[in-house]
């Protein structure tokens, strides 16, 4: 039976804090008025996941090994977490090095770019 908002609500939800620096911060697969845990990075995110302190939403290639090994379970939910959609920009004077390897790499990624 498929998790429904009412019952995720219940338990800590566990966030990957929001590092954007000049926008107000926002929140995702969140339920309104959810206790809340944030951590700081996906490892930690992964790692709150593992220790129970918690239920959350990941990108099931964060958690393959984690699944395989038991350590977590998939559920399903009623209401599945939308599609999210990411807009790379950069300055307009130029990517510099490390800029051209980056959306190099999101070039390669299938889907991304």
């Amino acid at each position: 039976m498929p998790l429904t908002p009412e019952v995720i609500r219940r338990h800590r939800g566990i966030a990957l804090a929001d590092t954007a620096r000049d926008l107000p911060a926002r929140t995702t697969g969140l339920q309104e008025g959810q206790n809340v845990l944030t951590v700081s990075s996906p490892e930690g995110e992964l790692q709150a996941l593992i220790l129970g302190l918690g239920v959350g939403f990941m990108a099931e290639r964060d958690l393959a090994d984690a699944l395989a090994a038991g350590q977590l379970r998939r559920l399903p939910v009623a209401e599945p977490r939308p599609t999210q959609t990411a807009w790379p920009a950069w300055r307009s004077r130029g990517l510099g090095k490390g800029g051209e390897w980056w959306v190099e790499r999101l070039k390669a990624a299938e889907g991304l770019l």
